[in-house]
């Protein structure tokens, strides 16, 4: 439970913000384990993946009011030591666990302890110098600009392009008829 002292409106960085921090988190504990793990990235806005299946998720539930934030709620999920017998056989293809990828078993305890740490710093990073501090790093982390993706919107499915970030969070992104819009909030699929 957070109690950001940002006004209301820049919350959704928030989101950004740990994700940031999740990645940050499962590639410090991976060194400080001496475990070998792929490229660990972001899809926006809230879920993290490796070799394009999903491992870890971000919820961010928020009580406020138009002008004042009472508190925030983030919820992280990730998939630690699943195995692949572990997982449901809908999602099998499309999940994953820091066990399957590494070959080897994680201490949980170690990365709780790295993201908590990391939680910390990136937290007060974002409630004092804003998101576009953590900008360049999310970039770094994110999918590269140019991976194909699905938008889901008012009940839609629209293919096309993801192209990046602006500084407010929100993404930018290419349809297939060649127009390029901004999402704020949505369903984004690889």
């Amino acid at each position: 439970v957070l109690r950001p002292s940002v006004p209301p409106q820049v919350l959704p960085q928030l989101t950004l913000a740990c994700s940031v921090c999740l990645v940050e988190a499962i590639e410090q504990s991976a060194d400080r384990q001496q475990l070998s793990l792929p490229t660990v990235r972001i899809k926006w806005p809230n879920d993290i993946y490796i070799e394009g299946r999903k491992v870890a998720g971000i919820l961010t539930e928020v009580n406020a009011e138009q002008d004042r934030i009472h508190y925030a709620i983030v919820g992280i999920g990730i998939n630690v030591n699943h195995a692949e017998e572990d997982f449901p056989e809908e999602v099998k293809s499309r999940a994953t666990s820091l066990r399957l990828q590494s070959k080897q078993r994680w201490s949980r305890v170690q990365l709780l302890l790295t993201l908590l740490e990391r939680l910390e710093s990136v937290y007060e990073e974002f409630i004092q110098k804003g998101f576009t501090s953590l900008k360049p790093r999310w970039e770094k982390a994110a999918f590269p600009a140019g991976t194909e993706i699905t938008v889901h919107m008012g009940g839609q499915l629209t293919a096309g392009k993801y192209l990046g970030i602006n500084d407010d969070g929100s993404m930018i992104w290419q349809r297939q008829d060649g127009a390029i819009q901004t999402l704020y909030s949505g369903d984004v699929n690889l």
